[in-house]
């Protein structure tokens, strides 16, 4: 779990970093004045805050494979807890930050469109599975989706044996 829990912080980072540069743009377009220098500085922040994107885009889509790639069955259902925790102040944060961009003019955001749809999609995903590491961590939950499970499975069984059979007395 200590493996993850750096990229989780770098993350945290790389938000706050985004939301901050997000801020500062929103704060430079609801300015009334068409100063040049104004406008330099929205157009500057605007670019630097698509490579921030990009980067976090990058660095978020690594933690996802990480995770996906992690086998959580063994793990001790307490470890779980902290890990789901992490990842879901990391999607409150990058949710935030997301509905400020969304609060901008089209001109300004066509810069980040596929960068915004990229990590919505993620954080998206990142809930999904800080949702399932909750549901692993509580003994309750557990029992009663493998309970489930089985009864799927068993309800599959028959469906199948079901067609099977009508074949067979043809």
């Amino acid at each position: 779990m200590a493996a993850l829990a750096l990229p989780i912080r770098e993350l945290e980072q790389s938000v706050g970093i985004a939301q901050v540069a997000t801020e500062c743009v929103i704060r430079y377009s609801r300015e009334r004045s068409e100063e040049f220098q104004l406008i330099c500085r929205i157009v500057g922040k605007t670019l630097s805050l698509k490579h921030q994107l990009r980067g976090l885009s990058i660095k978020q889509g690594n933690l996802l494979s990480s995770l996906i790639e992690r086998d959580f069955t063994h793990c001790d259902p307490g470890d779980l807890t902290p890990l789901a925790a992490s990842l879901d102040k990391l999607v409150r944060d990058e949710r935030t930050m997301l509905d400020s961009m969304y609060e901008l003019g089209v001109e300004i955001r066509f810069c980040w469109s596929s960068s915004l749809r990229k990590l919505a999609q993620q954080v998206d995903h990142l809930d999904s599975i800080a949702e399932s590491l909750h549901a692993a961590a509580d003994p309750e939950c557990s029992m009663l989706m493998a309970i489930a499970a089985e009864q799927f499975e068993v309800q599959g069984e028959s469906q199948v044996a079901a067609p099977q059979r009508q074949f067979a007395a043809h």
